[in-house]
């Protein structure tokens, strides 16, 4: 299994935006204006999975996603 599915996995489904649609994961580099909306910080690393809700373009990075998934 590679990294990326490793952090992405055990997260999908899990995660939804406020609007309630579930998030997806995709690598950083294909969200080149990737800004997560809970820490507000921008993903640096682009094989890194971010998660984002493309309908309402909300995103979670992957430091806050596991955060976010529980609660």
């Amino acid at each position: 299994m590679s990294d990326f599915q490793t952090i992405a996995k055990p997260l999908l489904g899990r995660l939804r935006c406020p609007t309630g649609h579930f998030l997806v994961a995709v690598p950083a580099a294909l969200r080149p204006n990737f800004f997560c909306d809970v820490c507000r910080r921008r993903e640096a690393d682009g094989a890194a999975p971010v998660f984002t809700c493309p309908r309402c373009d909300y995103d979670v990075c992957r430091a806050c996603a596991p955060r976010q998934a529980a609660g």
